[in-house]
């Protein structure tokens, strides 16, 4: 089944608990897993219904309450999906690129490779897009690579934290150096090294 997007699949299940008339019982009804692609290779949630409670032994029934658990967490499946599909075409790019697919060249795109895998760890560990946009690129083929194409890394800040990496270890260097070739003025030899 397909509805907004989304892939739905759906199995027997004859453990649904539910509260009937003040008792929890197991119920018949159906599993169903939510899936981000057309090849149901990506699952993104699953919800349960028992039947006669949460939806009804028919087609119809069954139908309805699938729109309903869609609808009322349609922002956040479409988030997961978006993220889902983001990390298939991450993988994807990689593999190309390790087979040297599409004519890659490991030192012209070493640059956008480098990108592709800053902004893919970027969205899918910090999840920052908001609904609106997440709506935007699910309708894009290749959301990553069209937001790797607009990407500019702030150089600024890059030479920024190189200078500061650089002068780090050189301090530390220094920092070394001091610590080992001091002179000890509490030893005999070097008082007669710097009489001499």
């Amino acid at each position: 089944m397909k509805y907004k997007g989304l892939y739905i699949s759906q199995s027997e299940d004859k453990g649904v608990l539910r509260e009937v008339d003040g008792v929890e019982k197991e119920c018949e009804g159906l599993y169903f897993m939510v899936y981000a692609d057309k090849d149901y290779g990506y699952e993104i949630g699953g919800f349960v219904g028992a039947f006669g409670i949460d939806m009804e032994n028919s087609e119809e029934g069954i139908q309805e309450f699938v729109k309903s658990e869609i609808d009322t967490y349609l922002e956040e499946y479409k988030k997961q999906q978006l993220y889902a599909l983001i990390n298939r075409e991450y993988h994807s790019f990689i593999s190309d690129v390790r087979h040297f697919y599409r004519d890659f060249d490991i030192i012209r795109d070493a640059e956008k490779i480098a990108n592709m895998k800053f902004v893919h760890d970027y969205l899918t560990i910090e999840k920052p897009l908001d609904s609106e946009t997440v709506d935007y690129l699910l309708n894009i083929v290749r959301p990553l690579e069209t937001i790797c194409d607009y990407f500019q890394p702030d150089r600024t800040a890059f030479y920024e934290a190189v200078d500061c990496t650089a002068k780090k270890l050189f301090d530390e260097q220094i920092e070394k150096y001091d610590q080992d070739y001091s002179p000890d003025f509490d030893s005999e030899d070097d008082e007669e090294e710097l009489e001499e």
